[in-house]
């Protein structure tokens, strides 16, 4: 059978910034229903369209459960605009009951692509908020800057995890950049 319809569900609640919500989707690939309206809502609410551009990559485009989708947006370091197009597709997960960890990042990191990796590899993100809780757990945060209104932190490419993918043998999927 399929995957394209199965879902598992979390009965808990999660909180990032301002948003709070109980009751998450599980998903196994981009080919789900609910991911697809997803997707299409970020693509037609999303504003600033013209100045960045959307990706997604991550869990939700392997072969595996995916308990949230990683969304990267790129484009010229514009706080007010990046903290609206962030605030957007944040919104638009809670609403719908699948987390979407949305960033800006100041480059595209190649994640299917392994043999363009290079170790121990530097990038800048911006997020819109500092604070999120599962259950009441609270994430550490003090790796976090506030600056300009957003949440800014270094992040090292590619994590230990993706190492240990690539020497199993694993080969990630290409991302998607999202078009109006």
């Amino acid at each position: 059978m399929s995957n394209d319809y199965m879902i598992d569900t979390f009965d808990g609640t999660i909180e990032y910034g301002e948003y709070s919500q109980t009751y998450w989707y599980g998903l196994y690939n981009i080919n789900n229903p609910i991911w697809k309206w997803i997707q299409q809502r970020i693509i037609n609410e999303t504003p600033h369209q013209d100045k960045f551009n959307i990706c997604i990559a991550g869990g939700i485009l392997e072969d595996w459960l995916s308990w949230d989708a990683d969304i990267f947006i790129f484009g010229d370091y514009q706080p007010k605009e990046i903290r609206e197009v962030l605030d957007s597709i944040v919104r638009i997960g809670f609403e719908e009951h699948f987390y979407l960890d949305v960033t800006w990042q100041n480059k595209f990191w190649p994640i299917h692509k392994c043999s363009e990796w290079v170790k121990n590899e530097v990038f800048i993100t911006c997020e819109l908020s500092d604070y999120f809780s599962k259950d009441g757990v609270v994430s550490d945060s003090s790796h976090y800057k506030k600056m300009d209104g957003l949440y800014r932190k270094a992040k090292i490419l590619p994590f230990k995890k993706h190492w240990d993918n690539l020497t199993k043998g694993y080969s990630y999927h290409e991302p998607i950049f999202l078009k109006k």
